[in-house]
């Protein structure tokens, strides 16, 4: 069973009021990340002072040995997918918003949606139009209900609550892409975090939210590649 000291737990002072905000005005997303299936209680041992070490190793090999294994599935990684396709599209839209300009009278009538952020013929910052705050907020809170639940995820198995496998996997590569999987999770958690207190700001600043939506998009391009290596990995297995 894999384990981390890494933690995705998130104590934001303005979280659960975001969080009701963005939920009762939005359309929430859907989708998680490794859809897990059989939950199975830990055993909780008691600890003595005088032998808190040893109990706690005990406590920890219970927990580990009750922990239920869930064989990741192609199912589960495509759908993996379609959740950072839909935060990689809300940050498109994050920062197209950010970076909207004036036209001039000869402008093309063509919406065209980039394929990558930043854009650098986007404009400078001193020429942007002020943010549609209504707008940042649909396009934020849309993301939201996606990274948190990502979060969720990661930090059950992080407790040892459910136990992650690939049959017939390299051990160490599988453990080294959960951890990179964990760190970018916890990346999303704190860009989102950041363009929530941009956007709550009585100043609109137009480059640093547009900033921080490249951030987010460039950490699901690395999700993206974990997820691609996790492919492959599972097909391999079911080939053994």
């Amino acid at each position: 069973m894999m384990s981390s000291s890494y933690s995705v737990s998130h104590t934001h002072p303005n979280l659960h009021q975001r969080s009701a905000f963005a939920k009762s005005r939005f359309i929430k997303s859907v989708g998680s990340i490794f859809i897990l299936a059989l939950l199975v209680a830990g055993l909780t041992l008691p600890v003595l002072a005088a032998d808190s070490e040893k109990a706690t190793t005990q406590s920890q090999k219970a927990k580990a040995s009750s922990s239920e294994e869930y064989i990741l599935s192609l199912d589960d990684i495509r759908d993996v997918g379609l959740s950072l396709l839909q935060i990689r599209h809300q940050a498109i839209f994050i920062y197209m918003e950010a970076t909207r300009t004036q036209l001039p009278t000869n402008a093309s009538c063509r919406i065209v949606e980039p394929s990558v952020i930043p854009v650098h013929h986007a404009g400078s910052r001193e020429k942007y139009l002020p943010c549609r705050h209504d707008w940042l907020v649909f396009f934020i809170g849309s993301m939201e209900p996606v990274i948190r639940m990502m979060a969720h995820d990661v930090k059950d198995f992080q407790s040892g609550t459910y136990k992650l496998e690939i049959p017939h996997a390299d051990k160490e590569l599988f453990n080294k892409l959960w951890q990179e999987w964990e760190d970018g999770v916890a990346q999303l958690n704190k860009s989102l975090d950041k363009t929530y207190d941009l956007l709550n700001n009585d100043i609109t600043d137009n480059q640093a939210i547009a900033d921080q939506a490249v951030a987010i998009f460039n950490t699901t391009e690395k999700l993206e590649d974990i997820r691609l290596k996790a492919h492959y990995m599972v097909q391999a297995s079911l080939k053994k």
